[in-house]
């Protein structure tokens, strides 16, 4: 209890108001601390399922150029859609050939979804051209 005639004498410490700024301020910090990591857990898994869909596209590229050269003609020109198999997962190739302004020259086009559905962007792409055979 103070004495009369004398002054009050503060006490060490933080008031109430401090504290809950504080408190504020690393709720804040800790919001964009978890949301910075599920960013990163999204695009690792993104980034998990890239390498696997590029080799699924690279095996269907070279499997259409020989085919080409073994039957002596043109992939079809409307897209063909496939399961594969690879690393435990189904993934979904689409190919096709597409005209170019020569005759003798054709685009290939192979895309690589880890669902069926088209709309979603595909993790592959790859394009190549080929010769007439």
């Amino acid at each position: 209890m103070p004495r009369p005639g004398r002054p009050k004498q503060r006490q060490p410490g933080f008031t109430l108001l401090e504290v809950m700024v504080a408190m504020a301020v690393l709720a804040i910090a800790g919001l964009s601390v978890v949301g910075m990591v599920r960013e990163s857990i999204s695009n690792t898994r993104y980034l998990a399922d890239k390498r696997p869909a590029y080799w699924v596209a690279e095996n269907a590229m070279t499997d259409i150029v020989l085919s080409h050269q073994l039957s002596k003609q043109w992939p079809p020109m409307q897209w063909r859609t496939r399961p594969v198999k690879l690393a435990g997962k189904t993934w979904y190739l689409r190919s096709r050939s597409v005209e170019t302004v020569s005759d003798d020259l054709r685009m290939i086009e192979v895309e690589v979804r880890s669902t069926k559905d088209n709309r979603q962007a595909a993790l592959a792409m790859l394009q190549s051209h080929m010769l007439k055979p």
